[in-house]
C-alpha cells in the first residue's frame, strides 16, 4: 500500500512538472517578430504587393522556413473577417534559414483580393502569420514551431480600386 501511495505521488509530481514546462513554453513569448508594409496595390485584377520581415529577436540561433511566411493571411472589415490558410503536407521538405540574433529576412509577396469577401468598397486591415508546425531540425538547432502574427495594415476598395487608407 506504502508503494502504491509513493508511486502515486511521483507520478503525480511528474505529470505537474510536465504540465508546468509545456505551460511556460506555450505562454512565452516567441522568438520572432514578423512586419508588413504595403509596397503596391494593383487594380486589375486585385492585388496588394507587401513586404514581409521576420526578425529573430532571441539571444540564440533560429532556424525559420522562408516558405511559412505568410502561410496565413487574416483580412478584417467592419462586419466580419477571412482567414486564408495554406496546406501543409506531411512530406513538405521546407526552405530553411538560420538567423542570428538581431537578424532580419525580407520577402516581397503579392496576395490576390478575389474572395466575395472584397465584395464591398470599404476599409480592411490584414495581418500575416508565420507558421511552422513540424517537428524538424537543420544543420543541429531544433527548428522553433508555433506561429507569430504580424502588424496590421490598411487599404480600401474605393471606386472598384484598392487604395492606402489613412491609419
Amino acid at each position: 500500500m506504502k508503494n502504491q501511495m509513493l508511486t502515486a505521488q511521483l507520478s503525480l509530481c511528474i505529470c505537474l512538472l510536465l504540465c508546468g514546462n509545456l505551460l511556460s513554453q506555450s505562454n512565452g513569448s516567441p522568438p520572432l517578430g514578423v512586419k508588413i508594409a504595403l509596397i503596391k496595390a494593383k487594380n486589375s485584377p486585385r492585388v496588394l504587393t507587401i513586404k514581409a520581415e521576420i526578425t529573430n529577436i532571441s539571444k540564440e540561433k533560429i532556424i525559420i522556413d522562408k516558405n511559412s511566411i505568410g502561410y496565413a493571411t487574416s483580412f478584417y472589415s467592419g462586419n466580419g473577417s477571412l482567414l486564408l490558410q495554406n496546406e501543409i503536407s506531411s512530406a513538405y521538405e521546407g526552405n530553411y534559414l538560420v538567423l542570428s540574433p538581431n537578424e532580419s529576412y525580407e520577402e516581397v509577396m503579392k496576395i490576390e483580393l478575389t474572395d466575395d469577401f472584397f465584395a464591398d468598397e470599404k476599409e480592411y486591415r490584414m495581418s500575416i502569420y508565420y507558421g511552422q508546425f513540424l517537428e524538424r531540425s537543420y544543420e543541429d538547432l531544433v527548428i522553433w514551431r508555433g506561429t507569430v502574427e504580424s502588424n496590421q495594415i490598411l487599404f480600401c476598395l474605393r471606386n472598384k480600386k484598392i487604395r492606402k487608407c489613412k491609419e
